[in-house]
């Protein structure tokens, strides 16, 4: 674009259209669900003579910070009241669409007797709430508890980062081992559970991914061993890693295909790495810091009014004419 604004001499006019709301990302991927129709608006944008380009920035929703919120972003050759108007146009495109983000959960303990009681497996327990590629620490033992007291008959997959625990379990490759594991990191939501059972050590101290999202990245694992508690397999992590990839897994010797149940812990992009080994879900509801539960949380520096805090009539142009100096979601830029 650059290159082509020193050949045509365009005058680039830039507006950005903030829209009050944020929501979690569960609902929320590009190729479906509720914002494939508003993602489509905006190539069609894009392709329209005199649009040098056209933008929507969905939030990450757990950043308290007065700028949150999501947000569009329209340049044009010079027309500043037509940019405005895409803007505006799109924004509410986004905001009408606002009640259909919401994930649909299950208690850990519904999610898990789906899970088990299904024809067709793996089933996966997606644990967004403890989501590391979202922030968190990827230490929580909701799901984890819940597979323990329900005693599957056939492999149930989970990870949990404990540097302790998993530098235990290494170190005891082979035995069998008790020790406490998990809710250290992030201790007002989660609690350790006792594990007993025999141990193997993981010997490749690195994963690469390769299912569709970040192919040919690696992420160190750290000393990392399973834990073996009848069918089900704790994969002990000393390092924080992303849970979206079945290579996670596999690196340990352990193959979702295989299993009853798997756990993943990201909101959205096991859909596509999950492709072709699983075709059931379930969001489970267990506490975390990236929980899609927005409303559960405190936020002290976000703007308000916010959705899904404050569900009101919001307009783009009502509210630039009514307190554009006040209110951060009213202006251009």
């Amino acid at each position: 674009m650059l290159l082509g604004l020193l050949r045509d001499d365009a005058k680039p006019v830039t507006t950005v259209r903030k829209v009050p709301m944020i929501f979690p990302p569960e609902n929320a991927g590009t190729f479906e669900g509720p914002l494939r129709a508003v993602v489509d608006e905006v190539e069609l944008l894009r392709q329209r003579p005199g649009v040098l380009s056209a933008s929507l920035f969905t939030v990450q929703p757990w950043l308290d910070v007065p700028e949150v919120g999501c947000a569009v972003v329209v340049v044009t050759d010079g027309e500043r009241g037509w940019a405005r108007g895409e803007a505006n146009r799109i924004g509410e495109l986004l905001w009408e669409r606002r009640r259909e983000f919401e994930a649909p959960l299950l208690s850990p303990e519904e999610a898990v007797e789906r899970a088990l009681t299904a024809r067709r497996s793996p089933v996966l327990l997606v644990d967004s709430a403890d989501s590391v590629s979202s922030g968190s620490p990827g230490d929580g033992t909701a799901v984890l508890r819940a597979l323990l007291a329900a005693k599957p008959a056939r492999p149930a997959l989970v990870t949990l980062v404990d540097p302790e625990a998993a530098r235990a379990a290494h170190d005891a490759d082979g035995g069998l081992v008790r020790l406490e594991a998990g809710g250290r990191l992030d201790p007002g939501r989660s609690s350790p559970v006792e594990l007993v059972g025999r141990s193997r050590r993981v010997r490749d101290r690195r994963v690469t991914f390769e299912s569709g999202v970040g192919d040919g990245l690696t992420a160190g694992l750290g000393r990392a061993a399973v834990v073996e508690v009848g069918e089900v397999r704790v994969l002990l992590l000393e390092n924080s890693v992303v849970g979206w990839d079945p290579a996670l897994y596999r690196v340990a010797g352990l193959e979702p295909e295989e299993a009853q149940a798997v756990v993943v812990k990201t909101p959205n992009n096991f859909r596509r790495t999950y492709r072709g080994v699983a075709e059931d879900w379930v969001y489970v509801d267990a506490p975390g810091a990236s929980t899609p539960k927005l409303k559960s949380l405190t936020f002290k520096e976000a703007p308000r009014p916010l959705y899904p805090f404050e569900d009101w009539d919001w307009s783009p142009v009502g509210h630039r004419e009514a307190a554009e100096s006040e209110i951060p979601y009213g202006r251009d830029a």
